[in-house]
């Protein structure tokens, strides 16, 4: 029998003597380590009202016994109740002023109640009282998260990692941190100095990959995901998120490689399936895409991703609608998505349906103004109805939203051209001019007829850089 067995059968034992004493209205007796194993099993059933009343019983045979407070203390804050909790920690101190262990329930409990400065103070006094620092350290880092001071959660981070260079879990935390003030360049040059001293860490080499995939750097990504892998090969993580690279560099069949790799370490998986869908979807594969998307759809409904993708596969092969519905079905699980109400609408206006094309539009820009690529497509079908001021006023409003967007002052530059007032023309071509130069084929396209026009080429030579 191995220790743990006898360790669960120790339990058992305790808990059925327990269960029978309370059942037979009986009083037995235990020793402190049998209450213990009761309260410890309650608590590892989730059963925490009779994990309290068995320590009621505990502390009546042994009030001064400082673990059954401590446990009591950890319960309700598991209740949430942290102020009693704090009120039952006190309790144990007063027994107990320089035990380490209550020191450090007490700095979680006022942790729980954002009372941070208390918080830190006990865990620094906590480090005083024991050679066992590592937890504390971590405490601390927490703390300070808790609190915003993410400057000051990686100095005891940095302290632990000292203490346990191969402590997998600080090295997220310290990534946590750089991710969350956004300085993902520190966050590199921190990782490279660690695999100087530990090249073996594949959980450095996992963090390095995500931050050089963060600023864009996905050959760097690559290569750091790489050696996870060379180092872990079971490491799914890292096969994921190469394979997510992969896709943003549009290495689309490696990608799907690397998912494949995924769901053999980790089983069958929607987000997996529903990106090897989009996989198969840009390398013009639409039906091993639908097939990928149906599977994400079986085993999460609710995934619109995987609906919307496959509308999209639908709508390549002009099959606009079977398009249409399934693109529906995702904006009903995500209605205020603006992607899918952008795509719903250049499919209806595909078919014609300039009615539903001008409703979808009008949701897509309304849920993210942002997205000037759908106030272009609008005014389009503005135009081609014959509603030419309509087009410009929908321009008017989308440059209102996008200020910094030329591709939109060269549109407004054309419409006012072939329809309005060529003076506003050349005043919006030559915002566009200013905000990107050698893009001003755009206006030209729209406005074939400004190309024989002497102003707009003395303008195309004013700003030509």
């Amino acid at each position: 029998m191995e220790p743990d067995d006898f360790l669960d059968a120790d339990m058992t034992a305790a808990v059925e003597k327990y269960e029978r004493m309370l059942r037979d209205n009986d009083r037995l007796y235990f020793d402190s380590d049998e209450l213990e194993d009761v309260v410890d099993f309650y608590v590892g059933e989730s059963k925490l009202k009779k994990a309290l009343e068995a320590i009621s019983f505990a502390r009546d045979i042994y009030p001064f016994n400082t673990d059954f407070i401590i446990r009591k203390a950890q319960i309700i804050s598991m209740m949430g109740d942290s102020a009693n909790a704090l009120a039952a920690i006190e309790e144990a101190e007063v027994l107990e002023p320089y035990n380490p262990d209550i020191i450090l329930v007490k700095g979680e409990v006022l942790d729980q109640l954002e009372r941070f400065d208390e918080a830190i103070a006990c865990y620094e006094r906590a480090l005083e009282l024991t050679d066992e620092k590592s937890e504390i350290y971590l405490n601390i880092a927490y703390v300070y998260q808790n609190s915003g001071k993410f400057e000051e959660a990686l100095t005891y981070l940095s302290r632990l990692l000292d203490e346990e260079p191969e402590n997998e879990q600080v090295l997220y935390e310290i990534a946590y941190c750089y991710d969350v003030m956004d300085k993902p360049a520190e966050s590199i040059r921190f990782y490279l100095q660690y695999i100087d001293q530990q090249p073996y860490s594949f959980a450095a080499w996992y963090n390095l990959g995500v931050m050089y995939n963060r600023v864009g750097d996905y050959k760097q990504a690559i290569w750091a995901y790489d050696y996870a892998i060379l180092i872990n090969e079971n490491f799914s993580s890292a096969w994921f998120n190469k394979g997510n690279t992969l896709v943003e560099m549009e290495e689309y069949a490696e990608a799907i490689e690397c998912f494949k790799k995924t769901l053999e370490l980790e089983g069958q998986d929607a987000i997996i399936f529903c990106n090897m869908g989009n996989c198969y979807e840009k390398l013009g594969l639409m039906q091993e895409a639908r097939t990928f998307y149906k599977k994400s759809t079986k085993l999460n409904p609710n995934l619109a991703e995987a609906w919307f993708g496959m509308g999209v596969s639908f709508d390549h092969e002009e099959r606009y609608n079977e398009a249409i519905a399934f693109i529906k079905k995702a904006i009903k699980l995500e209605e205020e998505d603006a992607d899918y109400w952008y795509s719903l609408a250049d499919v209806y206006a595909k078919i014609n349906d300039t009615l539903e094309a001008d409703r979808a539009y009008a949701k897509a820009v309304h849920y993210d103004p942002m997205l000037w690529e759908a106030w272009l497509d609008w005014s389009l079908l503005k135009l081609n109805l014959d509603e030419r001021q309509e087009a410009i006023d929908l321009l008017d409003d989308a440059l209102q939203m996008n200020p910094e967007v030329h591709q939109i002052y060269y549109r407004q530059a054309a419409y006012h051209y072939m329809f309005s007032s060529r003076s506003q023309s050349y005043e919006y071509l030559k915002k566009g001019l200013a905000l990107n130069y050698n893009d001003h084929f755009l206006f030209l396209d729209s406005a074939p007829l400004a190309s024989s026009d002497a102003l707009v080429q003395d303008l195309l030579d004013e700003y030509r850089r």
